[in-house]
């Protein structure tokens, strides 16, 4: 019998926010499986692992499945493929999900991808600067915008960025805002609402995601427009967000 396995940064008092985000995609992918004959719980078993948006804790649950005897790890986001690849060249990994691939050092080419290591890259980075022009269409007297990233993630140096030239040309002034755990939020928030910029983007990273009722709250209560990278944040009240079909991906991500 077959087993697959998961390792995603969501989960624990998130867990049904997180989880509950990805539940469109998950069921893309089962779907995806059928479509190639593989039904879970009949002739493949799907162990699920959650990081709870801590990427300290991906070592140990990539760890875990492999001492399970995994035969493929498929992955969501690109630090949970770092550590699956870092564990790990012989069990096959598979990103549903991943900003660059290549930037990050996770596969040599797109073309030839070597090592253990396949999938999809949502080449993130090259959509920050459509994500600054919008903000700037909407707010056209902006000049200042506070970036909320995670510096844990290995992919947010490339995709600010990318987000900083974009800026630069449209003469707007990006003020990064670094938040890897939920202790930080209160301080940093203050220090935004303090500083009073035009307008919020937030970068793609599964830890913020995980955190996204508590960010769209936020900027409702300053009154600020906000760009994010994921619909969900759209769905609890945020303003807009530009993004790939991550769900569709996850389909892919079977074949």
């Amino acid at each position: 019998m077959k087993h697959s396995a998961r390792a995603r940064a969501t989960g624990g008092s998130r867990r049904s926010r997180t989880a509950g985000s990805l539940q469109s995609a998950r069921r893309l992918e089962r779907q995806g499986l059928r479509n190639l004959s593989y039904v879970e719980n009949q002739n493949i078993i799907i162990e699920y692992r959650w990081a709870e948006g801590r990427y300290d804790r991906f070592p140990f649950l990539v760890n875990d499945l492999i001492q399970r005897q995994v035969d493929v790890i498929v992955t969501a986001g690109t630090p949970g493929t770092i550590a699956a690849k870092q564990a790990t060249r012989t069990i096959p990994i598979v990103m549903a999900v991943s900003a660059d691939a290549v930037g990050a050092g996770l596969v040599d080419s797109l073309a030839r991808p070597g090592a253990n290591v396949t999938g999809l890259t949502t080449m993130v980075q090259e959509l920050e600067g459509k994500r600054v022009e919008l903000l700037k269409t909407i707010v056209p007297k902006l000049s200042r915008i506070a970036v909320l990233k995670n510096p844990a993630n290995p992919v947010m140096a490339i995709v600010f960025n990318e987000a900083r030239i974009a800026a630069k040309a449209l003469r707007v002034t990006l003020e990064p805002v670094d938040i890897r755990a939920v202790d930080e939020f209160e301080y940093r928030f203050a220090a935004i609402s303090k500083a009073r910029p035009g307008a919020i983007l937030v970068l793609a990273d599964r830890f913020l995601l995980a955190e996204r009722e508590r960010i769209v709250m936020f900027a409702a209560r300053q009154r600020l427009p906000a760009m994010y990278p994921y619909r969900e944040f759209v769905t609890l009240g945020g303003l807009m967000s530009y993004s790939p079909n991550y769900a569709e991906a996850f389909r892919r991500s079977a074949s």
